[in-house]
């Protein structure tokens, strides 16, 4: 077996905090990112514009601010601001870069173009956690159902003496030693109480199902087909049932978005820039 290598980029294993909900979304957001990251391909962008980069931005902050420093082009993360046009949208955006030193406002369409990742500039992360909220909270149900199951029966002891008995007694059958056969004695002073319920593998199951379906549902939202035939007809309606997996308005939105923003980069800035679905998504869309 290949080992793991020991170096500085190796996180040290260590257990899932299940219950700290910020963490686990946190985590959750980042992996939903590595894959949404892959849904465009891009061509001809400049070296100061990796694809990494400006589809983090747009889809992170919703908008991406493209402006030229020391005649360099570059897409900057931006506040928009200024006095409202004629339609209450910013007039400005408002960079602040402190490695090229650059801080500006700059007029929006007259000195930079800001490209939106859907129309409403809400980028992927508030839908997404819709859905990731879900799927920790499932992950939580699903860790103390596990838990639970190892635990059949409570044993009810009358004093410290039954109850260090006890212990030594389940002890002892963890260890598979002999000496857990105890005395009649023993047993006749502790009780038994039923605790795990014979329903807990079928709800099991339905958890395994519905984070099956979260995730699912999560990224069909952009256009991404995933396997979910382990997946109950009876949480999807049957609209959905013959539905195309990427039949997605919200991925059609966002492509709409980057080309019309691309034409008036390639207007002001003299650039080249173009912008297509993944061969992916164009893939799953045969």
């Amino acid at each position: 077996m290949a080992r793991i290598p020991n170096n500085k980029y190796w996180n040290k294993p260590m257990l899932y905090p299940f219950t700290d909900k910020e963490v686990a979304v946190e985590n959750y957001t980042k992996y939903f990112l590595d894959e949404t990251l892959h849904l465009f391909e891009w061509k001809n962008l400049p070296k100061t514009i990796p694809q990494r980069e400006l589809e983090l931005i747009l889809q992170s902050f919703g908008s991406g601010t493209f402006a030229t420093v020391n005649g360099e082009l570059y897409v900057f993360k931006a506040n928009l601001g200024g006095m409202p046009n004629e339609y209450y949208f910013p007039t400005l955006s408002i960079i602040a870069n402190p490695y090229l030193e650059f801080n500006a406002q700059l007029k929006i369409d007259e000195e930079c173009i800001v490209m939106f990742n859907d129309s409403l500039l809400s980028g992927v992360i508030p839908l997404a956690n819709k859905y990731i909220t879900q799927m920790v909270e499932n992950d939580i149900t699903q860790n103390l159902a596990n838990i639970n199951m190892r635990l059949i029966n409570i044993i009810a002891c009358k004093d410290d003496d039954d109850k260090a008995e006890a212990e030594r007694f389940i002890e002892d059958i963890i260890k598979g030693k002999l000496s857990a056969l105890q005395s009649e004695e023993f047993f006749g002073a502790i009780q038994t109480q039923p605790y795990g319920s014979t329903g807990q593998s079928n709800q099991v199951t339905q958890l395994i199902e519905y984070a099956q379906w979260l995730r699912t549902s999560l990224l069909q939202e952009f256009g991404i087909r995933t396997e979910n035939g382990n997946v109950k007809r009876e949480y999807v309606n049957a609209d959905e049932i013959g539905m195309n997996d990427t039949n997605s308005f919200l991925l059609y939105d966002m492509l709409y978005n980057r080309k019309l923003a691309c034409e008036k980069v390639n207007d002001m800035f003299g650039t080249d820039i173009q912008v297509d679905y993944s061969e992916l998504i164009k893939e799953q869309m045969k």
